[in-house]
């Protein structure tokens, strides 16, 4: 942690094994509380989740191995709302899916609620997620499109509506700008929450 003079108060350091590589994605400060969500890899990439106090003390690891079924879960985005719950965006690699938009709720005490993945045709990716009014949850990013010769031929934008206590999806949002055109959403703001 950096102070407001720039000196360092504290460095914590999460290695799940010492031959492999583990990489933080994103960083949020709420409360009294510091999250950080990344990947690690042990067979494959698992989604990571660490809550630290304001003294860098780990308060609870969450670690999501086989992230429903699929493999190499990288998380891209994360949004903590006023009762401590983590909301987490990625891609997870879904087998015969392809790529597909993941998103996951992880309570104040470092317990999932649920996970959801979303598929569109082919490789969907999660870049951005926001916190609406009431019980939605916005995520948005990409789906590749299939072509008219049975091949990714674009990238359209992908935004979906999920339920944030139960986890369901509510309603999804397709827009493709131009034929053969790469679009993907990279930001998401909600109304006021």
């Amino acid at each position: 942690m950096i102070a407001p003079n720039g000196s360092q108060t504290w460095h914590v350091k999460y290695n799940y094994t010492d031959a492999n590589n583990d990489f933080g994605g994103r960083v949020v400060c709420k409360g009294s509380y510091i999250y950080v969500v990344g990947a690690s890899y042990s067979t494959q990439y698992d989604m990571v989740l660490i809550k630290y106090d304001m003294s860098g003390n780990v308060v609870w690891t969450y670690r999501v191995p086989n992230f429903w079924g699929g493999a190499n879960a990288v998380p891209l985005n994360m949004v903590i709302d006023n009762s401590g719950n983590a909301y987490i965006a990625g891609t997870v690699q879904g087998g015969s899916t392809g790529l597909d938009m993941s998103i996951v709720r992880i309570n104040s005490d470092g317990t999932i609620q649920w996970g959801l993945t979303f598929d569109y045709g082919l490789d969907d990716y999660a870049t951005s997620v926001a916190l609406g009014s009431g019980d939605n949850l916005y995520i948005t990013g990409g789906s590749a499109d299939m072509g008219s010769f049975g091949a990714s031929t674009d990238m359209e934008y992908t935004t979906i509506a999920v339920s944030k206590s139960s986890g369901t999806l509510l309603h999804t949002a397709h827009q493709n700008t131009a034929a053969t055109s790469i679009d993907m959403a990279i930001g998401v703001k909600a109304d006021a929450n």
